[in-house]
């Protein structure tokens, strides 16, 4: 006999993507836990038992986490390094925000009509710009007191040592998500996800490549990511144009809708916002890109990843009309090509060292580089979207339900739509530069050809 979903024309995996309405009550009873941390035995290192905490049985050792291990082992004396560092003369790279809201008893829900209308500014708020140093000694202390029930954490260009300061004081309860999180930032990876179990991980990586003009490249200090020159325009000009390798990446971890914490890692090396200080003295939200006011701070976990989302990808979007447009704006004269006519010797014969061959193949490489970075970051989302995304509908809530699908996954939808026409402009690009090296071989190979049998002719 069919069940009543199926009757309903419901697909069965519709029913495993639903928010556990766990959530939507205080679990008091579960905030003692997000205070107890992995705790090395006597034989291991903090990052090995960060590293191993939880781990799947299964898993091949020999390749667990490598990309995430070599970065955290680029700190010197690593068990102590955290401990007895010093802030002193270090820039901040990180804006941390803690707050609670005092409202709703236990086993009692918000009313989140009254937060869209007027979300209240919190309690105990304590907002700071942080140095690896100041990030571990905060967040090692005990958060009940402190009333750090709602906690974002926004770091720029995260260095291992900042890297570090997180993983051994994150809690037992999290440390599978935020080991897979660092890993998935670290090894410049795109992934859109959803968890549920006893508490709740909402996570996405959004990695893209930015164009930029100077006279030198500006490279990654942490050698993280990496820095290419970009094609010439043949014009002269003083700066030349370099893609860089950039990564925004966002997790939020908790046990209910009161006790979370988001964690925010944003490369900005190149140069591509304002540092963590303008936040905190403007006010901004930095997750988001100054898209809120921390005096109105969002309250519910799944709305605001939702609006980071929302203001991140939209900045990939401009990112990648920038690289998109400028490789079309250096491409067209080989388009116009099609329009002049010209003779064989001057277009597609190549020279006795192939520098049009080689032209051509350079050019199709990139073009693969970006057309296959955005070809992941579309099937990822796509794949998001026709199961996890479901975690999103609140029916009991219109009003709600209204602002998620209207104001955060419509502007996501339209600018991953944006994201698809700029693919199918590269694949067209790759298409031709296909067509032309396919021309630019066969015409040689018939020029020469000719050539010798003129030689052989003359001799004769």
């Amino acid at each position: 006999m069919e069940s009543s979903y199926q009757l309903a024309g419901a697909h069965p995996k519709d029913h495993v993507f639903i928010w556990d309405k766990q959530f939507s009550v205080r679990r008091a009873q579960a905030y003692e836990t997000e205070d107890r941390r992995v705790n090395p035995a006597s034989n291991q290192s903090r990052i090995d038992a960060f590293l191993k905490e939880r781990k799947p049985r299964l898993q091949p050792s020999q390749y667990s986490y490598a990309a995430l291990r070599n970065f955290l082992r680029k700190v010197p004396h690593p068990d102590h390094a955290i401990t007895f560092a010093s802030d002193e003369n270090v820039v901040p790279l990180a804006l941390l925000d803690d707050r609670r809201d005092d409202t709703g008893g236990e086993y009692s829900s918000r009313n989140w009509d009254g937060y869209v209308r007027r979300p209240p500014e919190g309690k105990d708020i304590w907002s700071s710009l942080l140095g690896p140093k100041g990030l571990y000694d905060r967040l090692s202390k005990e958060r009940l007191p402190l009333g750090a029930e709602r906690r974002t954490i926004y770091i720029t260009d995260l260095t291992p040592l900042c890297a570090l300061a997180v993983a051994v004081t994150v809690s037992e309860t999290h440390v599978v998500a935020l080991r897979n999180f660092l890993q998935r930032y670290v090894s410049y990876r795109v992934y859109f996800g959803i968890s549920t179990g006893f508490g709740f991980s909402l996570g996405f990586h959004l990695p893209y490549y930015a164009l930029r003009r100077s006279a030198l490249p500006a490279a990654d200090p942490r050698s993280l990511r990496r820095t290419g020159r970009f094609m010439n325009n043949g014009k002269a000009q003083a700066d030349f144009e370099w893609f860089h390798e950039a990564q925004i990446s966002l997790l939020i971890v908790g046990v209910d809708e009161w006790y979370w914490t988001a964690y925010c890692c944003v490369d900005t090396y190149f140069g591509s916002e304002e540092p963590p200080t303008y936040y905190l003295e403007e006010g901004f939200d930095a997750p988001t890109g100054a898209g809120r006011h921390m005096r109105d701070p969002v309250w519910n976990p799944r709305e605001y990843f939702l609006l980071v989302l929302s203001r991140r990808i939209s900045q990939v979007v401009m990112e990648w009309s920038n690289v998109t447009s400028s490789l079309e704006e250096r491409l067209g004269f080989h388009e116009e090509s099609i329009f002049n006519e010209r003779t064989l010797e001057g277009t597609f014969v190549d020279d006795h060292s192939f520098s049009r061959t080689k032209e051509y193949t350079w050019t199709v490489q990139i073009l693969r580089l970006f057309h296959n970075s955005l070809v992941k970051l579309i099937e990822s989302w796509e794949n998001f979207e026709a199961g996890e995304i479901r975690y999103f509908d609140v029916e009991d809530n219109e009003r709600l339900q209204t602002i998620w699908r209207k104001e955060f996954l419509a502007s996501i939808r339209k600018d991953v739509t944006e994201l698809r026409s700029l693919r199918r402009s590269l694949q067209q690009r790759i298409e031709m530069f296909d067509t032309m090296m396919s021309g630019v071989s066969h015409l040689t190979m018939s020029s020469e050809g000719a050539a010798q049998r003129r030689l052989i002719h003359v001799s004769l």
